[in-house]
């Protein structure tokens, strides 16, 4: 069975699976250069199915989705387009809570990118639009963004975390829950039609990661940075068992979208501030962290409320009310005017020269330590909640956004209820073409799951691969700038060079999917000497306190790190440093280090953390994306030569290609 998944949000991509197995992942951000781009074309499908050997006659079913309020733009209705068909035969893989038809009230979403373009507003969402989309996009054809799907009546009763388990029932555990969280469509692809599914963006979101692990049941969390203001858009408690994927209750959390709007506050920016808000707040301590906000929208209502004015007040932004987000009104009021009492000089709120004054990290700190808080509780509660339904289990999938913090799912590694937990590469946007396509091909149309091996090469590696005529064009479009080697073992070569502390770009195979960058378009640099830590930033052009993140042999990993899962494949958990004067480079303020674990299974990346051992009895590197400030990760080798004369890199290796700089 061949499904096509098709992302149409921030972070585009199309996905192609065959019976279960995930043959690539194309995000479309890393052919337009455009960061977390928004829409798909006919032409990201053609390249899915050309890399993947089949052919568009081949595929049974697609599977769409997009990102919450953000409509499904058709820049060629002829190439590529849907409308929903719930007289198709294939409707009956789906169920809904009552008789509806194509102009149901229920059914009509949000067109968020054509009104605020409509409108005239700078959003973000506009900024990551193509050229091609941003000139057409007034009169461009489009589906509207649709979240109303099965609904089960515990739903609407508003409820802290602690009370989420008093209102589900076994009937979530239904037929009708299963398919109810996917609507039948026909879509047109390069002219032919094809019988298709749209499916719930969190639905997606869960999908992939439970799909994607080779738990025979779980409990799957996701969450991201949408508010609860239409139930279960901002995340859901979902269960998997077998085959079977079913959406168990909303959880009504806004922390993710509170991390993002305090990184902006922050001045940190919105497509990386969530990101660095992460690596700023150990830096800091969580001067300003109360107990009294731990919890989900309806516990936000009965958090703290600031009376009266203060003088700290005049640093809240005028968008920020109660009304729009409760929690983080309140929040932000508690912590600037608690720092206020406190002595703090506030004037550097949000100064990008001034980022390391205490009112930035302490506040930075406070938030990340109420993030982890509310996750740990909202786990806790959906562990009451699989005990309530007579499912309880041992293992956890993260999936959503919000599960690239890394602080914060070392720790519900150690502390939540649940002994087990998986966290696929691609938990943001990108991944939700994998999500959708599994869901289909395993929940809908019972197709067994097969036996994953979840290394990198299955999970992470499924981008493009690119052949000798793609390197030779890329070498000819730059000749006059660059010198190149052919290098007989460039493993070898790339291991020596990191040893005598040069700093390396190494593009090697299929690139990766997700936003980490897993050693296959990565920049590497010896991980001892303290000095590498700036000298790196400043060759990618980033903020000096930033961190970066090793890269360790598996069987080498608990000599050096502790309080972390191992293996972790997929630089998703953060470790303490054991030896951290050892590790300097990548070693933050707090002693931590987001790591990712190596085997032989990843091929040739492995090899060069093996050499280096051999050369310097440390099996570890510095491991940072391969891109500049605001860039994607690189994705074709032009990108990677491009890249290299860019920046300060000393040495690129280009499959088995030695690029350096040409001498003046």
């Amino acid at each position: 069975m061949l499904i096509l998944g098709i992302h149409f949000g921030h972070d585009a991509s199309v996905s192609v699976v065959h019976n279960g197995v995930v043959k690539n992942c194309i995000e479309r951000e890393r052919i337009t250069r455009a960061k977390h781009a928004v829409g798909i074309t006919s032409k990201e499908i053609e390249l899915a199915l050309e890399d993947s050997g089949f052919k568009l006659t081949d595929i049974d079913f697609c599977a769409c989705t997009s990102t919450q309020g953000i409509e499904y733009l058709f820049i060629d209705p002829q190439a590529l387009s849907f409308k929903l068909d719930l007289s198709a035969p294939h409707a009956s893989y789906c169920s809904w809570g009552g008789t509806l038809d194509e102009n149901d009230a229920s059914l009509v979403g949000k067109t968020y990118i054509k009104d605020t373009f409509t409108a005239g507003r700078d959003h973000p969402y506009i900024r990551r639009l193509s050229d091609d989309f941003r000139e057409n996009l007034a009169d461009m054809a489009y589906f509207p963004s649709v979240e109303s799907f099965w609904h089960a009546p515990g739903w609407d009763q508003a409820k802290g975390l602690d009370r989420i388990a008093e209102t589900v029932t076994g009937d979530v555990l239904s037929d009708d829950n299963a398919g109810g969280m996917q609507l039948p469509i026909t879509a047109n692809i390069l002219g032919r039609e094809i019988p298709g599914f749209l499916l719930s963006h969190h639905y997606a979101h869960a999908a992939y990661a439970y799909y994607a692990s080779n738990f025979e049941d779980a409990a799957v969390f996701s969450h991201d940075g949408s508010l609860p203001t239409r139930g279960y858009e901002c995340g859901m408690y979902y269960y998997g068992r077998g085959n079977r994927l079913y959406s168990v209750a909303p959880h009504y959390l806004s922390i993710g979208n509170l991390y993002e709007r305090i990184a902006f506050i922050l001045n940190l920016g919105y497509d990386t501030g969530a990101g660095k808000l992460m690596g700023l707040a150990p830096w800091g301590k969580p001067a300003f962290y109360d107990p009294r906000f731990v919890g989900n929208w309806h516990d936000g209502l009965q958090a703290p409320m600031p009376e009266g004015t203060a003088p700290a007040d005049k640093y809240v932004p005028d968008w920020i009310t109660e009304d729009r987000h409760p929690l983080l009104y309140r929040w932000l009021v508690h912590c600037l005017r608690t720092a206020d009492a406190q002595g703090y000089d506030l004037e550097p709120l949000g100064d990008t020269d001034r980022m390391l004054a205490p009112i930035n990290v302490d506040l930075a700190a406070s938030t990340q330590l109420l993030f982890e808080e509310i996750h740990l509780r909202a786990v806790a509660a959906q562990h009451q909640v699989q005990q309530r339904l007579d499912c309880a289990t041992d293992n956890l999938c993260l999936t959503g956004g919000t599960a690239l913090s890394c602080p914060t799912n070392t720790r519900l590694f150690n502390e939540s209820p649940f002994t087990e937990m998986f966290v696929p590469p691609a938990v943001s946007d990108g991944g939700l073409s994998i999500g959708a396509a599994l869901a289909v091909t395993h929940n809908t149309l019972d197709v067994p799951r097969p036996r994953r091996t979840l290394d990198a090469t299955e999970c992470a590696y499924l981008g493009r691969a690119y052949g000798p005529e793609d390197f030779q064009d890329a070498i000819d479009a730059f000749r006059d700038r660059i010198e190149v080697h052919n290098t007989e073992n460039a493993v070898e070569d790339a291991a020596r060079a990191l040893a005598a502390n040069l700093v390396v770009g190494w593009f090697d195979g299929r690139s990766e999917t997700g936003p980490r960058a897993l050693g296959h378009r990565s920049i590497l640099a010896h991980p001892g000497p303290k000095e590498n830590w700036e000298r790196v930033n400043r060759i990618k052009k980033r903020e000096l306190w930033r961190p970066f993140a090793p890269v360790v042999l598996e069987e080498d990993a608990a000599e050096y790190f502790t309080k972390s899962p191992i293996p972790s494949p997929f630089m998703l958990f953060t470790a303490d440093v054991k030896t951290p004067d050892d590790l300097a480079a990548i070693t933050h303020a707090d002693n931590s280090a987001r790591i990712q674990t190596v085997t032989a299974a990843d091929g040739r990346y492995y090899e060069v953390v093996k050499r280096f051992r051999d050369l310097t009895r440390v099996p570890v590197l510095m491991n940072t994306s391969f891109n500049g400030p605001g860039e994607p990760v690189v994705e074709t080798p032009r990108d990677a030569i491009g890249a290299f004369l860019a920046c300060e890199l000393d040495v690129l290796y280009l499959a088995d290609r030695k690029i350096v700089h040409k001498k003046q």
